[in-house]
């Protein structure tokens, strides 16, 4: 932030525009959401244009396409963000890929350009003071015309004999930058470089060796706020020291004083590079042997006509290519990986077949251990047994053999070996385009291991997951012989046998490497000036962290308290609620109950209508049809008059004319005529009555039809006049029934939302602190309860109750938020003290490094000074050289030194993997505990750093798990690496199968960058899916194992298909 600040107020004052060249952030993994909110309240104060490519620590995925500066260019829009290869204004922006060719490709084809500004990894630069890279880009692929700015490494400088310039961090992020003047770049319109404007923001680091003439003249330069590590000489501290101590920490100057580890001398310098003959100089020399007495001895050595392997072990330089397995162990069908060049790289596995395991079984080791089963015939120890898998079982349960091949050089020529087993074994051995295959398995083994001894590479290539504690749980024996395989023990026997008889004494000149020493003296004095440097880093880090515990204690404390005061107003607003919300409970019931009523009353007047209206319609219908009956009697009743009247007329006419029937043509009589006539006349009459009498029912019947038509329409009107009254009582209803129902819904939702809070407030209210806490998790309830405004248009007393009652509401819903808001203050603040508390000091590695390379140099320096030559008075030649050859002679002497060149390589690693907080002190005798004296037997001892600097030792029983995994990969590296020296086995793969057992993320952060720092070109490294390891590796490859199939997944080829 204060780089961010002290860059905004050059903006104000001079500058245009920044560009930044990437690693925003310092680190990949979660980012504080503080941190973030500052960075970008900042950066949306610029004002002028900035450019900003993303490094590799900003970036994601494999691509780098997707990276943690994107919320920065959405903060502000004067910040432009340049995710991809690109020219722009005039010049070529490149952020970091782990592609090479993908910048190579993008510089080959840029234009016309004033300018290269990158992030990259330049071969040659300097990586810190010390170091430079190895691996990279070569600086001839940047054209010689144009400049090349580039982020990534912190030392600012120029790539020697180019154009190339590292920007460097803008302030001291480690010790490794103590003494960097930090500075940034100005630049013309053209891209071209015009000066610099130096830097002085954040704490400076400091390092005072054990013996800096004047420190005083150090401290007088020293600032508040600088970091200072003291390497000092002695745990004990005297007068002057303590006054400094004091002065620098009354300044506010973090001092980190650090005491040397009292270790075992090693005796034997560059022991590998030495035969029988050196050693016994060196021994002679040691015990200042005389002249004579030395080429006695060496005579004597000479006439044992000894092997020359015994004698000087060869140099061999393997380089294992690839592996080749098929129908071993998970392996079924080929599958091929590669071996070298392939740096630090991660193994992990994918276990598709188990629904219980996510990496387990799916053949990681196996693939790894190939290439020691095919030189060997081996795997890695097993915990039950002392051996490896026997041959059959690491035969594929669907296979018919086993065939695993590895091809590589030995001393640059190459070699293939292709080992078989199953029905029948079989060992293919071609050296040098030779095939060099015997007749027998065992003569084949005895033909590699001529060119290379398979026995070294248990301990130096390959380091299995079963082994345990290793070497650190071996008993003396065990380490003995482990020891004596690289120590050719039976060569001092056999002298030992022969001196008894042949007494002669010898002495060999001393050889001075006074340029050895020289060089090692400049070395030491630069060391010196810069480990009184990196003191101070680790106190401020302190301070500040107590600080910050301090802070977090009296937020937690004021949130507390502020939980407890709202006690009372919580539950008084509670009790409250639920009588309201019980009288409201009341009022919906009494509502419900009048709608009720109404609805029924109304039914019944419908009803009587209807009846009414139907039984008139029935007697209507009725008198209809009679009216229409009547009149069809009418009409037949007056046919029947004429036609009679007819027949009377036709019968008077007939009887007047004639005397004759026209029917019967009889004579017609008289009286019978007259009868005839008279009968005729008389049902006339007769139907005319019937006439008369029907035409009045008809008019009685019309008269009855005419009243009841007017009834009904009297009735008509009156039910129109009822229907339209009805109607308007019916509105009348709707509108009263509305605004009830409308008060119904919401008292229900109101009553709802009093008792969702009731619900969600009453564990509140009765709960204990620690209940309180697992309630805060239903806030999302709480989050979707709503409740409405008051409704207009209802009764003034209705409209004040309810907004009473919704005030109500409103207030413990209000409290429920701010006391949920608090618990959860609360949980997050113990969560953030809790970790504060048990944050560890990441900044005492670098100090460690120093110091330790410093006390290396130092001890080195001094013993290379000391007279080691001396002679011997001629009297005990001859007892001299007998001694030489005994067991307290030179092999005790070859044992110490073997003893102090493991412990010294494995000081190294243990300084990489502790920080300096442990030792490990190999001890040719240890005492005894009844006797107090001494017996020969190796005595390990761990060597502890307290908190106040001084060292304590402990015994191995003493050390924690993750202690102890730490010592112990320790020593297997410093064994492997003493193992492949004295050996003289040297290759270029080391495997290493689960070494981060036990270990915690500081542990596993340590052996992460451990191991990048390794001499083998590839280090591969077995590891769980998902763990800290495989997450930290841009590049992982992975063992998949599907239907009983293991094959590889090679992470190069991930990412060319990925691109």
């Amino acid at each position: 932030m204060c780089a961010l600040k002290f860059f905004r107020r050059y903006m104000l004052l001079q500058l245009q525009g920044i560009v930044f060249l990437g690693d925003f952030w310092h680190s990949r993994g979660a980012l504080p959401v503080e941190l973030l909110n500052m960075a970008i309240m900042e950066l949306r104060s610029w004002q002028c244009p900035a450019i900003f490519i993303p490094g590799n620590h900003d970036q994601v995925n494999l691509e780098g396409q997707v990276h943690a500066l994107q919320v920065l260019e959405a903060a502000n829009p004067y910040i432009k963000v340049l995710s991809s290869p690109v020219e722009y204004m005039g010049a070529l922006w490149l952020p970091f890929r782990r592609d090479h060719s993908l910048i190579e490709k993008a510089v080959q084809q840029h234009g016309q350009i004033h300018a290269i500004f990158a992030h990259l990894d330049i071969v040659g630069a300097f990586l810190n003071e010390a170091s430079q890279a190895k691996e990279g880009i070569e600086p001839s692929v940047f054209p010689q015309d144009v400049p090349v700015y580039t982020g990534h490494y912190h030392k600012p400088h120029v790539v020697k004999g180019t154009r190339i310039e590292y920007v460097g961090s803008p302030y001291q992020v480690s010790a490794g930058e103590c003494e960097q003047t930090k500075r940034f770049l100005v630049l013309d319109k053209q891209w071209q470089k015009i000066g610099e404007i130096p830097l002085d923001i954040g704490p400076r680091h400091f390092i005072i060796t054990q013996d800096e003439k004047a420190p005083s003249e150090i401290f007088k330069n020293i600032q508040e706020g600088d970091r200072v590590r003291w390497h000092l000489p002695s745990s004990t501290l005297d007068d002057s020291v303590k006054l400094e101590l004091e002065k620098l920490q009354a300044r506010g100057v973090s001092v980190d004083t650090v005491f040397p580890i009292v270790a075992f001398k090693q005796r034997i310098k560059e022991a590998e590079n030495l035969d029988i003959f050196g050693l016994f100089e060196l021994y002679a020399q040691s015990v200042e042997m005389n002249d004579n007495v030395v080429k006695m001895a060496t005579d004597m050595l000479r006439s044992l006509n000894l092997p020359a392997k015994l004698i000087q072990r060869p140099q061999v330089r393997c380089e294992l290519k690839c592996v080749e397995l098929e129908g071993f162990g998970a392996f079924l069908s080929p599958a091929t990986y590669p071996l070298a060049e392939r740096s630090v790289r991660i193994v992990s596995g994918k276990n598709l077949d188990s629904m219980g395991a996510d990496s387990n079984g799916a053949g990681k080791t196996t693939l790894v251990m190939a290439p020691l089963w095919a030189l060997t015939g081996s795997t890695d120890p097993r915990p039950d047994s002392a051996r490896g898998l026997p041959s059959a079982e690491v035969v594929h349960h669907a296979a018919k053999r086993a065939r695993v091949r590895v091809d590589g050089t030995i001393n640059g020529k190459p070699f293939t070996v292709e080992r078989t087993t199953g029905r029948k074994a079989s060992l293919t051995f071609i050296y040098d385009e030779e095939d060099l295959t015997c007749q027998e398995i065992r003569m084949t083994q005895f033909r590699i291991d001529e060119l290379i001894d398979t026995s070294v590479l248990y301990r130096t290539v390959f380091q299995g997951q079963h082994g345990g504690g290793g070497l650190l749980e071996a008993s003396d024996r065990e380490f003995k012989e482990e020891l004596s395989k690289f120590m050719a023990m039976e060569v001092w026997m056999a002298a030992k046998e022969h001196s008894a008889k042949v007494l002669r004494n010898k002495k060999t000149e001393v050889e001075q490497v006074e340029g050895a020493l020289e060089q090692l003296g400049k070395q030491y004095e630069q060391l010196q000036k810069k480990v009184g440097v990196c003191m101070q880093r680790s106190q401020d880090w302190e301070v500040a962290r107590c600080n910050k515990v301090t802070a977090i204690e009296t937020e937690l404390r004021t949130t507390k308290e502020a939980l407890q005061a709202s006690d009372a107003s919580f539950a008084n607003t509670y009790s409250e609620v639920s009588s309201t919300m019980a009288v409201w409970e009341t009022l919906r019931k009494e509502l419900e109950q009048a709608l009720k009523d109404g609805m029924e009353s109304w039914s019944l007047p419908i009803r009587n209508t209807e009846s009414q209206q139907a039984t008139a319609n029935i007697s209507f219908e009725r008198l209809l049809q009679k009216q229409a009956e009547f009149s069809q009697q009418v009409r037949m009743v007056e046919a029947s008059i004429i036609k009679k009247e007819q027949a009377l007329i036709a019968f008077q006419e007939n009887v007047t004319r004639s005397v004759v029937c026209d029917k019967c043509l009889q004579p017609i009589d008289a009286v019978h005529s007259s009868q005839s006539l008279s009968q005729l006349k008389t049902d006339l009459a007769t139907t005319s009555d019937e006439r008369e009498h029907i035409l009045k029912e008809l008019k009685h019947t019309e008269s009855e039809v005419k009243k009841i038509r007017k009834a009904m329409d009297l009735e008509k009107k009156a039910r129109e006049m009822e229907a339209a009254k009805e109607k308007q009582m019916q509105m009348a209803f709707k509108q009263t029934s509305t605004k009830i129902l409308s008060q119904l819904n919401r008292i229900r939702q109101h009553v709802s939302a009093a008792q969702m809070a009731l619900n969600i407030a009453g564990p509140l209210v009765r709960a204990s602190s620690e209940d309180i806490c697992a309630a805060s998790s239903s806030t999302e309830w709480l989050d979707g309860l709503a409740v409405d405004e008051v409704a207009e248009g209802k009764s003034e007393e209705f409209t004040k109750r309810e907004r009473n009652f919704l005030g109500v509401i409103q207030k413990l819903q209000a409290d429920v938020h701010s006391r949920l808001s608090i618990e959860k203050s609360i949980k997050e603040l113990e969560i953030k003290y809790h970790s504060a508390k048990e944050e560890r000091n990441r900044y005492e590695a670098e100090y460690d490094v120093l110091s330790t390379l410093c006390l290396k140099a130092g001890t080195e320096y001094q013993e290379m000074k000391e007279q080691i030559s001396s002679r011997r008075e001629e009297a005990g030649w001859l007892k001299e050289i007998d001694t030489a050859f005994g067991l307290t002679g030179v092999q005790s002497y070859i044992l110490e030194g073997a003893l102090a060149d493991v412990q010294e390589r494995t000081a190294r690693y243990l300084e990489m993997l502790s920080g300096g907080s442990l030792g490990l002190l190999l001890r040719p005798t240890k005492v005894t505990k009844s006797s107090k004296s001494t017996v020969e037997a190796i005595d390990k001892v761990a060597v502890v750093r307290l908190s106040n600097g001084i060292l304590e030792n402990r015994s191995l029983r003493q050390l924690s798990g993750g202690e102890r995994r730490r010592m112990a990969l320790a020593l297997a590296l410093g064994y492997s690496e003493f193992a492949s020296q004295r050996g003289g086995i040297h290759c270029n793969l080391l495997v290493l199968d689960e070494v981060l057992q036990h270990l915690d993320g500081e542990g596993q952060a340590r052996v992460v960058a451990m191991l990048k720092g390794l001499p083998q070109t590839t280090v591969l490294v077995v590891s769980q899916a998902h763990s800290l390891l495989a997450g930290t590796f841009d590049l992982v490859d992975w063992v998949i194992k599907q239907r009983d199939n293991a094959t590889v997944e090679i992470a190069e080829e991930s990412l060319v298909q990925a691109v």
